[in-house]
Formats: structure tokens, sequence, C-alpha cells
């Protein structure tokens, strides 16, 4: 076998002679098993088949996705606040807390996927600078996500058991004392600088998990997040019974709640949807960050952070800056309030006219009631004036009277 294969190998190198232009090759039964090896050896005109996609491809599906969560996230974060603004339904305190959340989407929407189109496009996104300031946008959204949902729990508890004699004095019971305007304002502050704390001590103290050099492991720090993400979870679980307790005692007394009492319960709905919708995008990154142990085989760095090669840990980071795209479109599709206020703002920036076709429209109305009132003036005046005149021949002699008629 050894003495076949080291007769065979010099004529491969050699390639095919004159006198053997009538064999075969490739129905040989010793060259079968590599038919292409042999194809791209004496034929050049066949090529050899590849199944890797280019990677010009790959950069154009970055850009598309990039450019349509930013897009979408944007209006969407841009809505949530302006609805705040234009309902007057929505205009307290604890709702400060929404266009909080809105706002720490938005840096995602705006920050982090931008910079990644604007990569691409000039083609830097090789440059390990661009992953990194995508990675921790989207750690600064989470840990102020994280805290205000906290926050948001906290303020719907205190609502759904505030006593209804206290609902109409706002300066009286325990929910004005601690979602007060100086306190709402610093829960807020708070969420930011804590969530900013918390990215430089990863950055400077505890950087044991680079996802832009592929190196997972433990790491303290993102446990310490999963305790206000509980503490909400509990909260919010705690909230729900107290709405479905109220609910029944009104069904015992055969009364019905009040319209502002309904109005805070869909919004708590709201709210918890919006939570739950957070632990699906961002749970699983999360756990799988902190249980996972670096054995070496996934410490490569990357050489492309945006269209390259990417494993499960990157795949979910992805999908968990996603949230911040669809966090208010459940607003819109699970609160009234909230579906009638984005239904304005897209008719308003879509569907917008010319305001002055409308308004010379409604001032040709009275002009035209005028004309008509002026031309009944005159037909009357017409008439009595015809009148007298038969009356006054009527009064004469009867030959002229029978003259004029």
């Amino acid at each position: 076998m050894t003495t076949a294969c080291t007769n065979v190998l010099p004529f491969l190198l050699q390639g095919q002679s004159s006198t053997d232009h009538g064999i075969d090759w490739y129905s040989q039964p010793s060259f079968h098993a590599h038919r292409h090896v042999i194809a791209q050896s004496f034929n050049n005109t066949v090529q050899p088949y590849t199944s890797v996609p280019t990677e010009g491809n790959n950069d154009v599906w970055a850009l598309v996705l990039y450019a349509v969560l930013s897009v979408l996230g944007t209006t969407v974060n841009i809505f949530e606040i302006s609805s705040l603004i234009i309902q007057e339904n929505l205009r307290h305190h604890g709702n400060v807390f929404l266009a909080n959340q809105a706002m720490s989407n938005l840096l995602v929407t705006t920050l982090g996927f931008p910079a990644s189109c604007i990569a691409i496009l000039s083609n830097t996104h090789r440059n390990p600078f661009v992953c990194y300031w995508q990675w921790y946008i989207a750690l600064l959204s989470f840990s102020i996500s994280t805290i205000n949902y906290f926050f948001i729990s906290f303020e719907n508890l205190l609502r759904a058991y505030r006593r209804r004699r206290n609902r109409e004095r706002t300066e009286s019971g325990v929910y004005s004392c601690c979602c007060g305007v100086k306190i709402v304002v610093f829960a807020v502050f708070f969420a930011w600088f804590a969530g900013g704390f918390w990215v430089l001590v990863l950055i400077f103290y505890d950087n044991n998990h680079d996802i832009c050099n592929r190196h997972y492991g433990y790491n303290f720090t993102f446990l310490l997040f999963l305790i206000p993400v509980t503490l909400s979870g509990l909260t919010f679980a705690l909230t729900t019974h107290r709405y479905k307790r109220q609910l029944k005692e009104l069904e015992s007394r055969q009364c019905l709640e009040s319209r502002e009492e309904s109005m805070h319960r869909q919004l708590f709905k709201s709210n918890a949807v919006a939570f739950l919708l957070f632990l699906c995008f961002w749970m699983p990154y999360t756990v799988l960050v902190t249980t996972s142990t670096n054995d070496g085989k996934e410490n490569k760095p990357r050489t492309d952070f945006i269209s390259g090669t990417t494993n499960t840990v990157e795949t979910l980071l992805t999908i968990a800056q996603a949230y911040s795209c669809f966090c208010g479109l459940i607003y819109a599709f699970t609160n009234g309030t909230f579906a009638q206020a984005f239904t304005y703002l897209t008719r308003y920036f879509c569907c917008k006219s010319h305001p002055e076709f409308t308004r010379s429209t409604f001032q040709e109305k009275p002009r035209g009631t005028v004309r008509v009132h002026i031309g009944m003036e005159t037909r009357v005046g017409e008439r009595s004036t015809r009148a007298n005149k038969l009356m006054s021949v009527v009064m004469h002699d009867g030959s002229r009277s029978n003259h004029y008629l």
C-alpha cells in the first residue's frame, strides 16, 4: 500500500501527460474518494464549493438590524414620554418613573445601536472601542432599569393600599409622604447615579466578565443586582394580591370601583407585564454570565465585534438589548390611555395635513348665512312694497284699479 502511494504521488505532482488525454481520471476507483481534489488539480475551470457566507452579507444584515431597532426603539420611547405629557390622566408623581424607564431605554436606541451602524458604514467595526461602547451602554441601561422597576413596584404597592378617604386629600397619607415630588426626583437621580457607579466598578475594579474578549466568569457584582429584581417581583406579587382582594370586597358589597381606581389598576397591569418582559429578555443572559466558568476554550478575542461569528452569550446580549425597543409597545397594547395617546401622536406626525384649509372652510359658513339672511330680507321688503301698492289701488276708483291689475 505504501509503495503504491509513493508511485502515484510523483505522477500526480507532475500532472497529466500528453498521452493520457483519453483516460478518464474521474472514473478511476483509486481516485473516486478524492474526486474534488483531482478536479481542482487537473481542471482549473472547476471551482471548489464553499459554504462560508461572505463578510459583506453579514455587515449588511447587521446594519439593517441595528438601524431598524434604533428607529423603532427611539420612536416608541419618545411616544411613551410624550403620552405622559399630553394625557391629563397620566400626570401624577408616580409616572415619573415610567418616563425614567423610557429614558434608560433611549440609551441603547440612541447611543448603542446608532454607534454600531456608524461603525459598519465607516468600516471600523473591528475596533474594540465599538464593542466596549455598546457593552457598557447596555450595562448602564440594565442597571438603571433594575433600580427603577423597584421604585415603580413600590409606588404601585403604596397606591393600592391607599385608603379611600385619603385619595381626595393630596397632602395626607403614607403615599403622599413617600411619593412626594422631592422624593420622586431624588429616586430618579439615585437610579442614574447607582447605575453609573456600578458600571465604573465593573470597569476598574471587578472586570471578571469581558464580553469583547470573550472572557466569561463568576462576577459577584452581577449577583448584587438580582436583589432589586427579586424585591420588585415580590412587590408586584403583593400588589396583585391587594388588587384582587379589593375587587372581591367591592363585589361583595355590590359596588363598582371608581374611574380613578380602574385607571390605576390598568396601569399596574401594564407595569407588571413590562417587568415580566424585562425578566424574559435580560435574565437568561444575566444568569448565564454569572454561573459560567472560563474553561479557556472561549478566551479568544473577537476580530469582528459586530457582524462576526457569535456564541450563545453574545446572542443573548443582543436579545437583551432589544428589550429597549419593545418596552413602550407593552403600554400601547395593554393600556387604553397610552393607546389613545399613541394613536394621536401617530396621526399627528404621520397624517398631518394643511391646517389653513380647514380653518378657511369653517370661516365660509357664517358668510353664506349672512348672504341668505340679506336675500330673505330683500325679498320680504319687495313683497311688502307690492302689497302696499295693491292696497292703495283698491282704495281708489275701480276703473283705475282694474287698469292697474
